[in-house]
């Protein structure tokens, strides 16, 4: 945090108690991947621990370093799939990190993990274009998702080009209930995907429950929204249930 030690500046023993924490936030801080990678090995069980850890166990991960790159993330992600009991995962202005070493690695999070149940990453709208390695990267490891019942990915610059593979990920994803996709760039086209595939592709039982898709840019225009809203009524056996 903004006026504490450098994380540089710490000790390993010091780095040691951040695995017997509950929930570990590193945000708005000028950490590297280089730190990153200290914390992960921190964090991360031993293969052979002589004692169970005492205390919490880490439960909540949130890192918002905007300078930390894929080899950090990817050095996070290999101590997350190792926590046991890890249920939130957050990765924030997530820009530099989000190449496609660090989106493989949060796709092996997703099919490793078996705890994982919110996983939220977000870009800054001023970064690299991110979108196109979302679909064919991320999206194709929702299925294999068994525990993740939030997705967040908010700001990476997911345009229509990429809703329809999104899409698919998302109506094979079977406890997923909430999916945000706000601050990205769809339009009606691939808003039609995320609503017919995504959303009405579901087997009964296995419902999204929240379908965010607030400030897209550029905007959308009424007649897309009208237009999007008739289509999943002919998909539906009661136009009246579409809200």
């Amino acid at each position: 945090r903004a006026g504490g030690a450098p994380i540089a500046s710490c000790a390993d023993s010091t780095l040691k108690d951040l695995g017997r924490a509950d929930a570990l936030i590193i945000r708005r801080a000028l950490a590297t991947s280089r730190d990153i990678i200290r914390i992960s090995k921190a964090i991360s069980p031993p293969d052979h621990p002589e004692t169970p850890r005492e205390g919490p166990v880490l439960h909540a991960l949130e890192l918002d370093c905007p300078r930390v790159c894929g080899v950090g993330l990817e050095a996070l992600c290999r101590a997350v799939e190792r926590l046991p009991a890890l249920t939130s995962l957050r990765v924030d202005r997530a820009d530099n990190a989000i190449s496609y070493r660090g989106l493989d690695a949060l796709a092996r999070v997703l099919r490793a993990s078996p705890t994982l149940a919110r996983l939220a990453v977000t870009g800054n709208k001023a970064g690299n274009a991110l979108g196109a390695l979302v679909g064919p990267v991320l999206a194709n490891a929702l299925p294999d998702a068994t525990k993740l019942v939030s997705l967040r990915l908010a700001a990476c610059r997911l345009d229509d080009a990429q809703a329809s593979q999104l899409a698919y990920g998302v109506k094979d994803a079977s406890s997923l209930r909430e999916l945000h996709l706000e601050h990205n760039a769809f339009g009606a086209t691939g808003i039609k995907h995320l609503l017919l595939t995504g959303v009405l592709g579901r087997k009964p039982g296995e419902t999204l429950w929240t379908l965010t898709l607030r400030d897209q840019r550029p905007s959308l225009r009424r007649c897309d929204v009208r237009d999007a809203a008739q289509a999943v009524s002919l998909r539906r056996d009661d136009p009246e249930d579409v809200k």
